[in-house]
């Protein structure tokens, strides 16, 4: 089973509404709406592997100095050997700069 989470309820942005238009079209998909602040959120649920995708890129905006609460609260759903994979610490357009290197401009457009 894949627990998808977000912060965005439905209607409120286009990525919540994708989740959940995943989730609808599969029983094998759950999303789940909460907050990583809130110490209750997953309390007492294990994955096997969690997927942080630019989720500590987020952090600095909606929890300032929060990164290492959070990485915390990250490890403790991991299951015994269980696995933790970060993707995405903050987006391309914040960091790189289209007209700057053709380097940049080929990151920006595979994205």
């Amino acid at each position: 089973k894949i627990v998808a989470v977000t912060a965005k309820p439905k209607g409120t942005d286009s990525y919540g509404d994708v989740l959940q238009s995943i989730a609808t079209a599969s029983s094998d998909i759950e999303v789940v709406l909460g907050n990583w602040r809130n110490e209750e959120f997953m309390k007492d649920i294990y994955f096997d592997v969690v997927v942080a995708d630019y989720l500590l890129g987020s952090t600095e905006l909606h929890w300032r100095y929060g990164a290492d609460e959070l990485m915390d609260r990250l490890l403790r759903v991991l299951k015994p050997g269980g696995y933790l994979l970060i993707v995405g610490l903050e987006p391309y357009e914040l960091v790189l700069d289209r007209t700057f290197s053709q380097q940049d401009q080929l990151v920006l457009d595979i994205e």
